[in-house]
């Protein structure tokens, strides 16, 4: 590849608010860990049918 996986990973997870973390694992490669912050619930709706036009 041309190496631009991990940069997209990192760009998708701070632009939703996370954090990217990478630690070494010697010596078998490198662990990465993200984190997202929790969703706030979507708001309810008044609860009739969905009407499509």
């Amino acid at each position: 590849g041309m190496g631009l996986g991990l940069s997209l990973c990192r760009t998708v997870v701070e632009q939703h608010g996370g954090v990217l973390l990478y630690e070494s694992n010697r010596p078998h490669g490198t662990v990465f860990r993200f984190t997202l912050p929790v969703a706030e619930p979507a708001p309810q709706l008044d609860g009739g049918p969905a009407r499509t036009s």
